[in-house]
């Protein structure tokens, strides 16, 4: 049960991993174990599937002509949806697997959960629920969790707010929502609150209410969620802008709510956590630990972008594609 990559996780970054080694060096992929518990795609389809991305077609497109192996694929598909539009997570996660697929059928595939690595340089062992791997490298892809506060109000789950069908199953018109967050998600998750008959009191910790990619902002709002932000913006819509710094005003919307939804961001769930341990990722090697072979991809552990002192973290098909490519990990695997 020795491999030389353990791929850990299998979702969007994942997927895209296999269809590297598969482009570089494909004989690897007989040397390959993929380890996770569902193997139903990730995030992109279990959790966010009705969630239109900020990728447009002509992006995913790009992503997997970037690999030698999943490039016909692409070819394939590229007319299927017009390309400066954005696509459901759940037809990327779709395309995706399929386009992986092949190269799948030639690893070896544990259904399991790793619960701990131990060893270092190229000799790590695996500790799964049920079994025990040797790997020289491992590609750690774990996604992660939204972040929350601890207001005492009843919670609806991020995926639940991004999902217009399952909004109705927790909110009755006229319900008061207090929402954190005006990036993408947050503008998404409001227009299903209002559709829903909801008012809706927003609290944002920006300078302004919403930040727009047309106006510079690196990681401002775009597509579906500037179009929402735009129409709440003129005023016509029973929704209330609230700073996080004016508190007294949190504090009265926060008696009034009947429910608090969170779109703050994301972070790492707490076996990853126990995992890493005090471990510090480094963003441009992709390394989770000085001098090792472990490193880390995806939304856990994504490529970034600096401007004027500030960190933007890279979170999308396209980024996750780059950040592979540039680590260039698998220069230092043998094929023997």
């Amino acid at each position: 049960m020795r491999f030389k990559i353990a791929l850990i996780g299998f979702g969007a970054a994942n997927m895209l991993f296999l269809a590297y080694i598969a482009s570089i060096k494909p004989e690897l992929l007989d040397d390959t174990a993929i380890i996770d518990p569902q193997f139903n795609g990730g995030s992109l389809q279990n959790s966010w599937p009705q969630v239109r991305s900020n990728t447009v077609w002509q992006q995913f497109v790009n992503s997997l002509q970037k690999f030698k192996a999943t490039a016909s694929y692409a070819e394939q598909i590229a007319n299927e949806y017009p390309l400066d539009q954005p696509t459901h997570l759940h037809v990327l996660a779709k395309h995706l697997r399929k386009a992986i697929e092949p190269f799948i059928r030639r690893a070896t595939l544990f259904k399991d959960s790793v619960v701990n690595i131990e060893g270092e340089k190229s000799n790590y062992t695996l500790i799964l629920k049920n079994k025990q791997l040797q790997a020289e490298k491992i590609i750690f892809s774990p996604g992660s969790i939204p972040k929350v506060f601890n207001y005492p109000i009843p919670t609806i789950p991020l995926s639940a707010a991004l999902d217009s069908r399952q909004v109705e199953s927790y909110i009755s018109p006229g319900d008061h929502i207090l929402l954190f967050g005006t990036a993408h998600s947050g503008c998404l998750a409001l227009k299903n609150f209002l559709d829903a008959g909801a008012r809706v009191s927003v609290v944002y910790a920006t300078e302004k209410p919403f930040l727009y990619a047309r106006d510079g902002e690196y990681d401002g709002i775009k597509q579906d969620a500037a179009v929402i932000a735009d129409s709440i913006l003129v005023g016509t819509s029973p929704v209330d802008l609230i700073h996080y710094t004016n508190q007294e005003e949190v504090l009265s919307a926060a008696l009034r709510a009947s429910w608090a939804c969170y779109t703050i961001g994301f972070m790492l769930d707490d076996i990853t956590k126990s995992i890493i341990g005090n471990s510090k990722y480094d963003p441009h090697s992709a390394r989770l630990r000085e001098d090792s072979e472990i490193y880390g991809f995806g939304i856990a552990f994504p490529s970034c972008t600096t401007i004027e002192g500030k960190t933007f973290w890279d979170v999308s098909i396209p980024s996750f594609t780059e950040h592979i490519l540039k680590t260039n990990i698998l220069s230092t695997v043998s094929s023997e």
